[in-house]
């Protein structure tokens, strides 16, 4: 069996590395000839429509069910390192919409500004889901896990009133 994915860390470390690829290809669509006004009319519809079907989805509210019915989990149970999820994270979604920007920066800069803009708008929803999923963990006192894939199944850790930002205290 694959390792778990943190939630947390499949949601946290991606919101920057998506908003900079949204901005990185903006400016390509700007160096390709789209003037100034267009590109960020077309990238702020780009964020704003992803950001919009994406937050009011019938499958986000699923989600949040689905999370209240989570499995428990053995404290020994493999988890996926920060290295690993972040990489996943990245995978179909932001990967595909930056190949598609890629490819269509010589033949449509338009696009490629609007596509920057999904790729923000992939952030702001990145970003929206992590408050709620690390808001959602302290009031339960746990931690969210996930397989990968398109099945995936929801778990849950007893936190121990641990959180990421507090390393361990050296042995005096």
């Amino acid at each position: 069996m694959a390792p778990l994915v943190d939630l947390r860390r499949y949601s946290i470390p991606i919101v920057p590395l998506r908003l900079v690829a949204g901005f990185i290809f903006l400016g390509a669509a700007r160096l390709g000839g789209l003037d100034a006004a267009p590109s960020a009319r077309l990238f702020g519809l780009g964020a704003f429509l992803f950001a919009l079907a994406m937050l009011t989805s019938r499958r986000r509210r699923l989600f949040w069910a689905r999370a209240a019915e989570a499995t428990p989990l053995d404290a020994a149970a493999p988890i996926a390192d920060w290295a690993w999820t972040t990489a996943r994270s990245t995978f179909p979604s932001t990967l595909a919409t930056a190949a598609l920007a890629a490819l269509a920066l010589p033949l449509n800069p338009a696009l490629t500004a609007l596509l920057g803009g999904v790729l923000a708008g992939m952030a702001v929803v990145s970003c929206v889901f992590a408050v709620e999923l690390v808001l959602w963990e302290r009031a339960r006192d746990v931690r969210l896990m996930s397989t990968t894939g398109l099945k995936a199944e929801l778990y849950v850790r007893d936190a121990g009133g641990a959180t990421e930002a507090a390393p361990p205290t050296p042995a005096t």
